[in-house]
């Protein structure tokens, strides 16, 4: 979990205030923007924006006792409060990108005023540019992929002749020829459902994969973090135009007909702040966003 852009707080002021990021946006945004009249992350100030030349960064100001350095370090080993202030910062950048283009910026981004967020955004303009125009009229939308091994299984031996054949063999064999028929025909079906699992899932992410502008793969998570008993082989997202997202959508429908019936299930969601495809380098700050 990255700690916050605080560097230059002084500790000494850590009962004044900062001012909280959320994105960037185009300049034109700022009147739909003061207007939204929502509260920002703190939940007792509202958002508003500051604008350098065509860009426009998304703030509200934030108590640097919580969001300065050594506080903001003390709270990240509360998830619960790392989870509502981050469903709190994703949900203002979603009614900022619902009407236009956004940077989404990392949790925990906070400045000491607002020079200082004019000086970034003067120093790292054209980065930011490029990767706005980038985005602009796309949607990222995240897919994951689950299989169940057991489901597979059967339509691998049903589908499979090397199996069908070993399993004619079982039948007619003796007992001892019958268990070491049935150890290979186990073993075999094993490395079918590991080969098939990630060939159908590659399958699945080439043909999204033409639809989308940009494409990330992701990790996989385990089941103690999905909550599935199903296993997860397939995390992506895609950068999809938003002319595209129907097309989009109806691939995905395709896929769902074809790959359900062996055991896979298709997890879609968005559109999300396109995070996966913002990487950007921060001169002056020693990070990305």
């Amino acid at each position: 979990m990255p700690r916050p852009l605080t560097e230059d707080v002084p500790r000494s002021v850590c009962q004044e205030q900062g001012l909280y990021l959320y994105c960037l946006t185009d300049a034109e945004a700022g009147a739909y923007i003061d207007g939204l009249a929502v509260k920002g992350i703190d939940l007792e100030n509202t958002i508003f924006s500051i604008a350098y030349r065509d860009l426009r960064a998304v703030i509200s100001k934030v108590s640097l006792d919580e969001f300065g350095e050594e506080g903001f370090a003390q709270r990240l080993k509360d998830m619960s409060w790392v989870e509502a202030k981050g469903i709190l910062h994703v949900q203002v950048v979603k009614q900022v990108m619902s009407r236009y283009t956004v940077i989404p910026m990392r949790f925990g981004i906070v400045y000491k005023n607002e020079d200082r967020i004019l000086a970034v955004l003067a120093e790292n303009y054209a980065g930011f540019q490029e990767v706005l125009n980038r985005l602009r009229d796309k949607e990222e939308w995240g897919l994951k992929i689950f299989y169940d091994p057991e489901t597979l299984s059967r339509f691998i031996r049903e589908s499979n002749k090397g199996i069908t054949r070993l399993e004619n063999e079982m039948a007619s064999s003796s007992t001892g020829m019958a268990y070491f028929l049935k150890k290979k025909m186990e073993k075999l079906l094993q490395e079918e459902v590991e080969r098939l699992s990630f060939t159908y899932a590659e399958e699945c992410h080439q043909s999204l994969r033409k639809l989308a502008a940009d494409s990330r793969l992701n990790e996989l998570m385990d089941r103690q973090l999905t909550g599935k008993d199903s296993e997860m082989i397939l995390n992506a997202a895609y950068l999809v135009e938003k002319e595209k997202v129907k097309e989009f959508s109806r691939e995905l429908a395709h896929l769902q007909s074809e790959y359900q019936p062996k055991g896979f299930e298709f997890s879609l969601s968005g559109p999300w702040p396109p995070y996966n495809f913002t990487s950007v380098k921060i001169k002056g700050e020693g990070g990305d966003v």
